[in-house]
């Protein structure tokens, strides 16, 4: 009986260890700033928080194009009433053309 419970112990130990461990996982910034001491998304010269707008990969290239997404509607609002949508497209040629149509 005791080995029983031994080893159901043990499973059960095995499972939280590894559901623990990708609960954990830890984000770019975390580990860049554990490995280096620096934060990476703070300006050196300032000390202002960055916004990352760019990734770039030696092998894979742009990975990540924030104006991309912007541009694609990430952040544009579902229609509420009073509030007009403008497409990105629409407010690179004119502001005014834009609100006639």
């Amino acid at each position: 009986m005791d080995k029983l419970c031994l080893s159901v112990l043990n499973y059960y130990k095995s499972q939280i260890v590894s559901l623990w461990s990708i609960i954990a996982q830890k984000r770019y910034r975390e580990r860049y700033r554990a490995g280096t001491g620096k934060d990476p998304l703070v300006c050196p010269q300032c000390g202002q928080e960055m916004d990352i707008c760019t990734i770039w990969h030696p092998r894979y290239g742009v990975i990540y194009d924030e104006l991309n997404e912007i541009k694609r509607g990430k952040y544009e609002q579902s229609d509420v009433q009073g509030v007009i949508t403008i497409p990105w497209s629409v407010l690179s040629e004119s502001p005014l053309k834009a609100l006639s149509s």
